[in-house]
Formats: C-alpha cells, sequence, structure tokens
C-alpha cells in the first residue's frame, strides 16, 4: 500500500483580454466550475495555501481580473463518500489522467452499494484503488454514467469535484454519447415491418426484448 498523500489538484490560468474587468468568479464558471466548487475553494486550505490564489496572493472571488493576472486553484479533497466500504476487486480501467477515469465495468457488477451489494460494487473497487494505488485518504463516489448490472461496458469516474462538475454538464447537454451492442439469438429471417417490443421485468433489474 502506498503511503497516504493528499489529494490536491493544482490548476494555474492566465487571465486573457477577453476577461479585462471580469471577478474571479465570473471567470471560474467560465470554466466550468459550479457554485459548489467555488464555495469550496473560499472555504479550504491546504497546509497555509489558500484555495485561491491571485499573483501570488490570497484572492476572493469578487476581485476585478486584468489580463496577465495569474490565476492559481489549489483544489483540495477533504470529504468521503459516507457508507462506502473499500473492496479488492479488480479493475479495467482503459484511460486515466489526473481528472478522470474510463472504467470497462464486467456483466454481473453493480455500480452503487446498496442492500444486498454493500461491498461488491464498482463504487466499492474505486475505493479501494483510491486508497491502496492512488495513495488518497478520501474517497467521493464520482461515476458519471450508469449501466444496468447486467450490461458491460465503459464508465467514466470523476476523481475530483471539478471534473465531476464539468462532465456533470457535458451529461445535461447531452454532450457524452453511449453506443450499445446487443447479442442476440435465434432465426430473425422472417421479422420485418414490426418495431419489437421492450419489457422490463417486474422486480426491474433485467429488460427483455421481445421480436414479434
Amino acid at each position: 500500500m502506498n503511503s497516504m498523500k493528499e489529494n490536491l489538484r493544482i490548476l494555474t490560468y492566465e487571465i486573457p483580454e477577453s476577461f479585462r474587468g471580469a471577478t474571479v468568479e465570473a471567470f471560474l464558471r467560465s470554466k466550468g466550475y459550479s457554485h459548489h466548487v467555488i464555495y469550496h475553494l473560499r472555504s479550504t486550505e491546504f497546509e497555509g495555501r489558500p484555495g485561491l490564489l491571485l499573483n501570488g496572493e490570497k484572492t476572493y472571488t469578487r476581485k476585478i481580473l486584468e489580463p496577465g493576472d495569474r490565476l492559481q486553484i489549489s483544489l483540495l479533497e477533504t470529504e468521503d463518500s459516507a457508507n462506502v466500504v473499500e473492496t479488492n476487486i479488480p479493475l479495467d480501467i482503459v484511460y486515466e489522467d489526473e481528472d478522470l477515469m474510463v472504467i470497462n465495468k464486467p456483466a454481473g457488477l453493480p455500480i452503487h452499494p446498496s442492500m444486498g451489494h454493500y461491498e461488491t460494487t464498482l463504487g466499492n473497487a474505486i475505493c479501494y484503488y483510491t486508497h491502496h494505488t492512488l495513495g488518497y485518504p478520501h474517497y467521493v463516489n464520482r461515476i458519471i454514467n450508469r449501466l444496468d448490472r447486467d450490461t458491460s461496458g465503459l464508465l467514466i469516474a470523476a476523481k475530483n469535484m471539478l471534473s465531476a462538475a464539468i462532465l456533470g454538464d457535458m451529461v445535461k447537454r447531452r454532450e457524452i454519447h453511449r453506443e450499445y451492442r446487443a447479442i442476440v439469438a435465434g432465426d430473425f429471417r422472417k421479422i420485418s415491418g414490426e418495431r419489437p417490443g421492450l419489457y422490463r421485468s417486474a422486480d426491474r433489474t433485467h429488460l427483455t426484448v421481445n421480436a414479434p
């Protein structure tokens, strides 16, 4: 296990001419920072470093910007998701950077802990990975898209609150697209002209396609 280190994401921006006279908050909002993230930056420090620095000095969200100013953001994770325990379940990570992971979820693995699946979900696996591989003390469950338990496929997990806010907005704007592939069996040569019916099971855990 790696020694624990803080999950600190530092971002630096040089203010362009187009934001002359704008506030720090207006600039951050243009970059996808939500009100929640901005409030977090105002209220947290790391080893004496404020969440917001302008030209090397502590600043506030109402501060007026000038072209060439350097705005530094220190985004520190300080909370954990309640009731998510770590479980050593292997992860098939197909892409990872400082802000997100793309994970190939196998069929049969639920995404979020729930009754009957308290320790055997993708969330539990990412929690373990965050603590033992990345070495971060805090884990917040930020899986962006959804797949049914029995569906395999790619899922995006945000690694900090800023990437979660940006990716969440992309989902709302339908800028993240999914493509499904299904394996079917049977003789479909005589089927034509009608759309198959889609049915959900009584316990809402399975979808069935009935061809005419």
